[in-house]
């Protein structure tokens, strides 16, 4: 009896605790920005994603030179900045989301 008991105070415990933790996906899902995100926003990120990868080929160099002082990261933020965020904005952020977080 006191292993019944045991187990289903740990249950309980375990099943309530569990929804303290979960996480809201859906918090900034429109269906109404689905087709707009589908035709008009994933393909002028794909545009931003390209035309920031030449823009840092083309900066590379300058990019070089403002590296050279410490903290020496200009490659790595002018490349968050022209290359990852509309990368992520595009491929990573879920079909209609809206959120302003960075992925």
């Amino acid at each position: 009896m006191k292993h019944i008991f045991l187990v289903l105070t740990l249950l309980f415990t375990v099943s309530i605790s569990l929804p303290a933790y979960a996480e809201e996906t859906d918090k900034h899902y429109s269906p109404y920005f689905v087709v707009p995100d589908l035709l008009i926003f994933r393909p002028v990120g794909f545009v931003c994603t390209v035309v920031g990868t030449g823009l840092f080929a083309v900066m590379s160099p300058l990019t070089a030179f403002a590296s050279i002082s410490p903290p020496h990261d200009a490659f790595e933020k002018t490349a968050d900045i022209l290359i990852m965020a509309p990368a992520r904005y595009t491929f990573v952020r879920p079909l209609g989301d809206m959120s302003e977080t960075d992925y």
